[in-house]
């Protein structure tokens, strides 16, 4: 049967919301390139325990689509890869990209946005992921093993490809409005708190890499660490986020339109428009029906039965 999502349980809608928080904390860690590999590592674990919640098989590589994106260059292969960026990346936009970092690490206000907005987009995709993982119509259209090779996709006809496409587009075309208004006003108040708690798991990260070989189990497991010091900003957001069931609704339809499949019932009841008030049923409720004596009735109990009667009896 099709998902009734948005209906998420509380455990779900929180371990989503979880997820991005966490990579919400990636922004305020000081070391340029480091937050986005480490982001990259929770939004996989986030699909993962997406893919075991809705008991949909998903290879390594179909994971890394999913969390990250399709990236063609390093779909190519390693060598290939590296010798096509080296041309396609000019030493400019490095320096640019480099140096925007490096302040946004120095002013800590940017990094708040930098926080709310990998915040919105984490949890954005994740929430259309877990809806396209529960949707029996995308399930078999974009997520069959048979389908293609899931472990090595290396065209855009690719199922899984076109299904992250239309994930990140649904994530840009809409006003993120409603998620953020919530994560900003919350990583605001918190703001010293996200910062201390950065802090700590990139300590915690550096000694750990002293030890020995950090794999990305030991980096989600660090990360996880900080998740109980930041329980009460994930409750917050989820039951502030939770409340915008006409939003989420609409995220639901706008991916199904993008795909070719067909909303729940649930889409299409919160999609419709409340009934307006007719000027027509108005003006007929107000005027007397068939059946019902107007002004000028001779009805027994009406005004003019009254008169006639006295008339009769003046005439006799």
């Amino acid at each position: 049967m099709p998902s009734q999502e948005p209906n998420l349980d509380q455990p779900s809608l929180r371990s989503l919301i979880g997820h991005s928080v966490l990579t919400a904390l990636c922004p305020l860690i000081p070391i340029p390139f480091l937050d986005d590999w480490i982001r990259d590592v929770v939004r996989r674990r986030m699909v993962r325990g997406l893919s075991a919640e809705t008991n949909t098989p998903l290879s390594d590589r179909r994971i890394d689509i999913l969390a990250c994106g399709y990236d063609p260059i390093s779909a190519s292969g390693c060598l290939s890869g590296c010798l096509v960026k080296a041309f396609k990346i000019p030493a400019q936009f490095v320096f640019k990209l480099l140096f925007k970092k490096i302040l946004r690490k120095i002013v800590f206000v940017l990094a708040i946005k930098d926080s709310v907005d990998t915040f919105s987009a984490t949890f954005h995709e994740g929430f259309l992921l877990r809806h396209a993982l529960t949707h029996e119509p995308i399930r078999k259209s974009f997520l069959d093993p048979s389908l293609s090779n899931p472990e090595t996709p290396s065209s855009d006809s690719d199922p899984v490809i076109a299904l992250r496409r239309s994930i990140e587009t649904v994530r840009d075309e809409v006003d993120h409005r409603p998620v953020e208004r919530w994560a900003r006003k919350t990583f605001t108040v918190s703001k010293k708190l996200l910062r201390r708690v950065a802090s700590t798991a990139f300590r915690q990260l550096r000694r750990s890499r002293r030890d020995g070989h950090l794999d990305e189990d030991q980096i989600y497991e660090e990360m996880r660490k900080e998740e109980a010091e930041l329980s009460h900003v994930v409750d917050e957001l989820t039951h502030e986020i939770g409340g915008e069931q006409t939003y989420l609704r609409d995220l639901q339809r706008r991916l199904n339109e993008h795909l070719g499949v067909a909303s729940t019932a649930n889409d299409a009841e919160d999609s419709k428009p409340a009934p307006a008030q007719s000027t027509e049923t108005s003006e007929t409720s107000d005027s007397p029906g068939p059946d019902s004596p107007g002004p000028d009735s001779s009805g027994p109990d009406s005004p003019g039965s009254h008169e006639a009667k006295e008339r009769n009896d003046l005439n006799s």
